[in-house]
């Protein structure tokens, strides 16, 4: 049986990625949307890290932004 880690499913429920009963209605079918969770999560914390640290956003932006083009590329097509 496969478990899903607590913090895949912290991360899916924090920026609304659907849980992988509702994932056919938002992503393509081989999605991982557990992987797609913890990838946005990691660009928001490790972004902020880097913010933090050079007084800039920019590396926040661009891992944010990264991460959400490719949740988009995994949208099903609607």
């Amino acid at each position: 049986m496969h478990t899903i880690p607590m913090h895949a499913v912290a991360a899916r429920t924090a920026y609304g990625i659907p849980p992988k009963d509702y994932r056919d209605q938002a992503l393509r079918p081989q999605a991982d949307a557990d992987r797609l969770a913890l990838a946005l999560l990691a660009a928001v914390q490790g972004g902020l890290l880097l913010a933090l640290s050079q007084r800039t956003i920019d590396a926040l932006e661009a891992a944010i932004d990264t991460v959400i083009a490719q949740i988009h590329d995994q949208a099903a097509p609607h």
